[in-house]
């Protein structure tokens, strides 16, 4: 085949069984990945065995991400498959500890309880920027690179049937950019208003939200920017297995 495939979250459930057909269709692919021991579990599997010389790893940090992306993809990249959905871990809860984890000398017996504050995180810092970012510099750095041809992202059918999630008329205050010097007062209004209603759900009309923000921010993307590649989104309804 002269496609090189570029597969996002490859070691997630729906990114490895992407992966898995997309070397069975005699395809290369670069799987990015995020630590060592996912490419040694993603080797390890039987599926994958047979196409081991069609597929390499590329190792990316949240923080480089963009370069990496870009970098990447100039490798001869022709289509990317973009299945990730970047959620950034809940901060650390409150925690106690005993005098020994201060460095307080263990002569002395008696024990100390201590407290660890939490560090608290917003909705939009755990799911809607990850979300909007990762877009956004995918995009972005597909758009720099010409053998790029197809990008394809990966959603939920649940973006379809916004009436019951909170966020979803407000989702413009993440994907908005192009407010006018007259409508900035009114625009900062209005994301203060639409941001509060975003925070106030649960983890999982967040999670939902984000891919709603994902979407917003792609479509707007191709609509702004014109790319010379192909947009396609992809919207599972039922995934099974494990």
């Amino acid at each position: 085949s002269d496609l090189l495939v570029l597969i996002t979250g490859a070691f997630e459930h729906l990114g490895f069984r992407t992966l898995i057909s997309t070397l069975e269709a005699g395809h290369c692919v670069i799987a990015m990945i995020h630590h060592e021991e996912q490419v040694r579990k993603i080797l390890s599997k039987p599926s994958v065995r047979p196409y081991r010389d069609q597929l390499t790893f590329a190792f990316v940090n949240e923080n480089a991400a963009p370069q990496t992306f870009e970098r990447v993809m100039k490798g001869g990249v022709t289509h990317v498959i973009h299945t990730a959905s970047l959620i950034t871990p809940p901060a650390p809860k409150a925690k106690t500890g005993d005098k020994h984890q201060v460095g307080i000398p263990h002569a002395v017996q008696e024990k100390i309880e201590l407290t660890y504050p939490a560090v608290t995180m917003t909705m939009t810092q755990r799911f809607y920027d990850p979300a909007c970012k990762s877009t956004t510099t995918l995009l972005e750095s597909a758009s720099k690179v010409p053998s790029v041809r197809r990008v394809v992202i990966t959603s939920s059918v649940f973006i379809l049937e916004p009436s019951d999630i909170e966020l979803a008329q407000d989702v413009s205050f993440v994907t908005n950019h192009d407010s006018s010097v007259a409508d900035e007062q009114n625009h900062t209004t209005s994301k203060q208003a639409s941001t509060e209603t975003a925070e106030a759900v649960t983890e999982l009309e967040a999670l939902t939200n984000s891919k709603i923000i994902a979407y917003e921010t792609a479509v707007n993307f191709a609509k702004q920017r014109k790319p010379s590649f192909d947009l396609v989104h992809v919207l599972p309804g039922l995934m099974q297995g494990a």
